[in-house]
């Protein structure tokens, strides 16, 4: 949990982010279906520039996430789930193979 913590307050701390950052925050309202437990870190990037910076942030510190998109046909883990970074807030927003690539985010 402390690398979760620390994480977290460097992500908030940077200009790059904009958004939102919660802790143990109740996964089964971030989905149509209503299930999951909680998230123990729970990021809403607000922009395409936030999102970027959080993926590498904790890519970089070696932080499994799940990339949760508006929630429909979603099924979470009554367990909840370490990490998990929202893009319910982004709109119009995609990432092709490369350009994911060229901004320092590589599919694994």
């Amino acid at each position: 949990m402390k690398k979760l913590t620390e994480t977290a307050a460097l992500i908030k701390g940077s200009p790059s982010f904009k958004g939102n950052i919660k802790f143990n925050e109740n996964l089964s309202s971030h989905t149509s279906m209503h299930t999951g437990g909680p998230a123990s870190l729970f990021i809403e990037a607000e922009n395409e520039e936030s999102l970027v910076f959080t993926v590498k942030c904790l890519l970089e510190n070696k932080i499994p996430f799940f990339l949760l998109g508006g929630g429909s046909n979603t099924v979470i883990r009554d367990e909840g789930l370490d990490a998990v970074v929202s893009t319910r807030k982004l709109t119009g927003v995609s990432f092709s193979k490369d350009e994911g690539e060229s901004k320092g985010i590589k599919k694994i």
